[in-house]
């Protein structure tokens, strides 16, 4: 089958308005990443797989995704002024076949990942409120469903929509705005928390490395998982305003952030806790109740919830994927999109699965 045919130079003026910069790419990457990645992955994988050589799992992970970005900026450059992503980088290079089928699996990714993200943060609000949604929830639809439906998730999810609909502006906006706060939250818990650091925590319980290598190489694969959604740059080359340099640079700044930012976090919560002790789903919570520091519990509530940038650009993933004709041809008219718009259905549309609860994080 032959490539598609694309032309750069078609109707400039059918295509979205040019509206983000570097900087604005830069936000969307580690917005896109570091999200519960740094907040629950980091201990998820230091409490049941690498111990306190999480740190280089994540390096390990970062280098395999810096060579993934090589290969996104890399066709952002040989293809700007399209919507970007692995579907229509495919749809340029080997054919429309392949393509459909590609963009279908990113689809059901970002839906999964959207999923597990909404209902992780979900799981940090009933945190937060001392079980109090969990049980509203039993309470009212007891055990029908099994379990009792992550209400949470799904209106968060629909919220996030809501502001995708707003259009890309605004939506790069609210995401640089959550970042900003972010990053406050994180500087003050990582300052904050160099004073409970302790450094017999890296020497005892099995050392730094107490699975071996096997624990950090198989941590590493997890850890992969805190990378994933950097390739929501490669997406934006429409409304880039110089997706050439902007795409290329924006991928390497983010996946340089995104790195730091999961050693840091990583490093600190491993020095704060010993390996005995570890919670895998609130381990950070527990790591700053022992210590009993009231204001960086709840600055860690704040930043995972501020995380929820994830689910944002899960979406706005999702948004993008469906408006080439091939991808979506079979697709009802009510949830396509048109290629200048912004979804007023399909948002809805790709956030709704997050209704149901994801099983295992």
């Amino acid at each position: 089958m032959r490539p598609g045919n694309h032309n750069n130079n078609n109707n400039n003026d059918f295509f979205r308005r040019k509206v983000l910069t570097t900087l604005d790419l830069t936000s969307l990457g580690v917005g896109s990443c570091v999200g519960t990645g740094m907040y629950l992955v980091a201990g998820m994988v230091a409490n049941t797989i690498a111990g306190p050589s999480v740190i280089l799992s994540f390096i390990i992970a970062a280098i395999a995704s810096i060579f993934s970005g090589v290969c996104y900026a890399e066709f952002g450059v040989r293809v700007p002024n399209t919507s970007g992503g692995a579907y229509m980088y495919s749809y340029v290079t080997v054919g429309e076949f392949m393509a459909f089928v590609i963009g279908w699996n990113m689809i059901l990714e970002e839906l999964i990942g959207t999923a597990a993200c909404a209902c992780a943060l979900s799981a940090c609000c009933n945190v937060m409120l001392g079980g109090g949604i969990n049980d509203a929830m039993q309470s009212i639809f007891g055990t029908v469903f099994g379990r009792p439906p992550d209400v949470l998730a799904f209106l968060l999810t629909l919220f996030m929509g809501a502001v995708l609909i707003a259009g890309v502006r605004k939506s790069v906006a609210f995401n640089n705005v959550l970042n900003s706060v972010n990053f406050c939250v994180w500087v003050f818990m990582m300052s904050a928390g160099l004073f409970y650091a302790d450094t017999s925590n890296w020497t005892e319980h099995g050392g730094f490395m107490p699975h071996g290598v096997s624990g950090v190489l198989t941590g590493a694969a997890t850890c992969f998982y805190g990378f994933i959604g950097f390739d929501i740059i490669a997406t934006t080359g429409e409304e880039a305003i110089n997706p050439v340099k902007s795409i290329p640079r924006a991928i390497v700044m983010s996946l340089f952030i995104i790195l730091m930012a999961y050693v840091s976090s990583s490093a600190l919560i491993t020095l704060m806790v010993s390996e005995k002790v570890f919670n895998q789903i609130v381990i950070k919570v527990q790591a700053h109740n022992e210590k009993g520091v009231l204001v960086l519990l709840t600055s860690l509530y704040a930043g995972t919830l501020l995380a929820y940038t994830l689910v944002s650009t899960c979406v706005l993933i999702l948004r993008y994927q469906p408006h080439s004709s091939t991808l979506v041809e079979l697709l009802p008219e009510s949830i396509r999109t048109p290629m200048a718009g912004t979804p007023v259905v399909g948002s809805p549309t790709g956030g709704s699965p997050t209704r149901r609860k994801v099983r295992k994080y």
